[in-house]
């Protein structure tokens, strides 16, 4: 059943999730394409040093870690499925999506967070097949809604090395960038579905963990280790792993 609900309480029971990073199909590129953003706008704010990175403190993130007798909390999620100009091919089908938000739900209980859904279709063949993919973040001009009540996802081929090769995924960050509001039309997930379920079940968990402000947990990127090598390592290789890698213990 489709249903829409308003979030009840803040994001801060995000600290026990786990965001990790791997690699596309063996093809040797990241599929989160999320880092990019945030590394180009440290950099570009002048930040260096581990000091500028420590955006938190954990003694304070970790006391709002939720216990299992919390209540749920509810966000509402709506789904832009893109199919041909005839309606033929979609990215996704409501099944899958059903099954998807069932796995999401899965993961995010122990942190007292589940989703509920609505979903559409948009008939549109330039928007089906979509290279390269930051052209992607053009589709929310379109057919963002309501971007400051729900998360907007956006299922589709979304492909980084050329037409078709080398699927990606791509959320927006609390803090992405002056010029991107992240509760604005700018906002939310473009996803390859060959990364949506049943191919993948927890990319979209991955991405929904960015879009509530968590690293990856492997370290800052691999690009801000350049500048700072000392706070690059996994957080969970080491026993001070609150001031390491993404500052959460795993």
């Amino acid at each position: 059943m489709r249903s829409v609900l308003f979030a009840t309480r803040g994001l801060v029971t995000l600290a026990i999730i786990l965001i990790t990073g791997s690699t596309a199909f063996g093809q040797g590129f990241d599929w989160c394409q999320t880092d990019g953003l945030d590394t180009s706008t440290c950099l570009g704010a002048g930040l260096e040093g581990c000091a500028d990175f420590r955006c938190d403190t954990s003694a304070v993130r970790d006391s709002f870690i939720p216990q299992v007798s919390d209540s749920l909390c509810y966000f509402r999620i709506l789904f832009h499925v893109f199919r041909e100009d005839d309606g033929s091919n979609p990215a996704t089908t409501p099944e899958r999506i059903g099954r998807q938000v069932d796995e999401l739900n899965k993961d995010f209980l122990p942190s007292r967070m589940q989703f509920v859904y609505d979903w559409m279709y948009h008939d549109s063949t330039y928007w089906r097949y979509v290279w390269p993919y930051l052209l992607g973040e053009y589709i929310k001009d379109g057919y963002a809604r309501d971007p400051d009540k729900l998360l907007n996802v956006y299922v589709s081929e979304f492909t980084l090395v050329e037409p078709g090769v080398g699927h990606v995924a791509r959320a927006i960050t609390p803090w992405a960038s002056d010029t991107i509001d992240p509760l604005g039309y700018k906002g939310g997930i473009i996803i390859s579905d060959s990364l949506f379920y049943p191919t993948f079940t927890s990319q979209l968990t991955h991405e929904i963990g960015h879009v509530f402000g968590l690293l990856h947990t492997f370290d800052r990127t691999p690009q801000y280790a350049s500048l700072c090598d000392s706070c690059s390592a996994r957080s969970g290789d080491t026993a001070n792993c609150d001031y390491r890698g993404d500052n959460c213990c795993d």
